[in-house]
């Protein structure tokens, strides 16, 4: 992953072909960024900003080319403004001091043309996320990016690091051994499938790196009452950047939770990502995937069917994949087999027509074959102790591990590169299948051996499927 900075700069010329869609609320005043001489970036400055005092409810912040200098939303700035447009030129960072507690409201719409928005970059507890709750509509354009990538637990911290140097860290995925720790367990996978909030543990490194390498990704939750367009990015990716000659087990993903009143739109080359971070140097583990959470209030909206979709853009740009090993391993035979990291979990869900919460689908998908670290479902800790109403999505790269007994309305394995581990526990469904759905099985008993073509994913492993008729619980 490239700095922030270099995001900013290649995505200039793409910022410049953008629409310029006003604002929602256009009939408000207009409270431009100007940053005053000798004064420091903080946005509560009343001489940072054209109106002479902080944007107000009933006001639009508007930064623009004529003033591209870094803010910040500190803690004695409002917390609730008219609109927020990020204009085309404007290649910085607005970067805001919000925690789940005390987000910032918008009345309006938020349209980001260019530049982007961060929170502050976590240590050894996880204080910041980036925390916007939007009555209007949310765009991100072409040219901007909605960044928490390295913005999570420092390393070695967080609920779920790697036991020693060179071991990934978990969250959605477990993080991966170094070569030759095979013997030795990854951690436990933590944080909400549901709701996903929790910043990604940092990676496990030696002595000597530079000071703020291998940061888990950090968490961004956006509610927007009207929809969200997404041309640009939102990232939430743990720490890809090399520490130099020193042994670095991948930093976690992080955390996106996205709430729409409307629907999702997308295009372009748009992407949102959770993934785990690499490793560096001696065939270090990579870091697991975290979590992303998308939801529309419209029934119409196509997110629900995204994990059926195939080679789809959504396929290709919605992701929580574990992180690359280092695969300069001194031990080759095995340089690459347990290293890679395992993927998070993506939750699509519409709530239209009376649907449950809950009742959307679970995605895990992978960018390399399975290795030792898997998914675990449901959370080991911190999370959820269920798996609600859900349907279980397994594409390629995708092996999960069943850490409690619990009831799904489907369980799907899409690829022979996927796989799911009962582990000694019950897993209750109405169906289950593999292939592209070429091989189903809904008849109602207790399984416990692969006797039918749609469970030769299934290890069973000491576990037992339970098959019964779905009842959909009450809205």
């Amino acid at each position: 992953m490239k700095p922030l900075a270099l995001q900013i700069c290649a995505a200039a010329f793409a910022a410049l072909l953008a629409a310029a869609a006003p604002a929602r609320g256009a009939g408000m005043a207009t409270n431009r960024w100007v940053r005053a001489a000798g004064k420091d970036a903080r946005a509560s400055i009343a001489e940072n900003w054209s109106l002479g005092h902080a944007p107000k409810r009933n006001e639009v912040a508007l930064f623009t080319a004529r003033h591209p200098t870094a803010a910040v939303w500190d803690a004695a700035a409002p917390r609730e403004i008219g609109g927020l447009v990020l204009d085309e030129g404007y290649l910085s960072v607005l970067t805001f001091e919000t925690t789940a507690g005390r987000p910032v409201k918008v009345d309006g719409d938020v349209d980001l043309r260019a530049g982007a928005l961060t929170h502050p970059q976590n240590g050894d507890d996880a204080r910041w996320s980036l925390q916007l709750r939007v009555g209007g509509s949310l765009r991100v354009g072409p040219g901007a990016i909605v960044s928490a990538t390295a913005k999570g637990f420092a390393p070695g911290k967080g609920p779920a690091p790697g036991l020693e140097p060179g071991w990934g860290a978990s969250h959605g995925g477990q993080g991966a051994p170094k070569s030759g720790g095979e013997s030795g367990r990854p951690a436990l996978v933590c944080g909400s499938i549901f709701e996903p909030a929790a910043c990604g543990s940092g990676g496990t490194v030696a002595d000597g790196a530079a000071p703020g390498i291998g940061h888990g990704g950090g968490a961004i939750r956006i509610d927007a009452g009207g929809d969200i367009e997404i041309y640009g990015a939102i990232r939430a990716d743990g720490d890809g950047r090399n520490p130099g000659n020193v042994l670095l087990g991948g930093a976690a993903g992080g955390s996106i939770d996205l709430r729409a009143g409307g629907r999702f739109r997308w295009g372009g080359d748009f992407a949102v990502s959770a993934d785990g971070g690499p490793a560096f140097r001696d065939g270090g583990g990579g870091g697991g995937g975290g979590r992303i959470a998308l939801r529309a209030s419209d029934e119409k909206s196509d997110i629900e069917s995204c994990p059926w979709s195939g080679n789809n853009a959504f396929f290709n740009a919605v992701h929580a994949w574990g992180g690359t090993g280092d695969t300069r391993s001194r031990d080759n035979s095995r340089a690459d087999v347990h290293v890679r990291a395992a993927p998070g979990t993506i939750y699509c869900e519409h709530s239209g027509g009376g649907r449950p919460a809950g009742g959307g689908s679970i995605l895990v998908r992978g960018n390399h074959p399975p290795g030792l670290a898997t998914t675990r479902l449901p959370s080991d800790k911190d999370g959820d102790a269920t798996l609600q109403d859900a349907e279980v999505v397994l594409s390629w790269g995708a092996f999960c591990t069943l850490g409690a007994s619990c009831t799904v309305r489907a369980l799907h394995v899409r690829s022979d590169q996927a796989g799911f581990s009962l582990n000694r526990s019950v897993l209750t469904a109405s169906e289950v299948s593999s292939g592209d759905r070429s091989h189903v099985l809904s008849e109602s008993g207790t399984y416990r051996g692969n006797t039918d073509d749609a469970l030769v994913p299934i290890l069973f492993d000491g576990g037992t499927l339970v098959l019964r008729p779905y009842f959909k619980p009450a809205p």
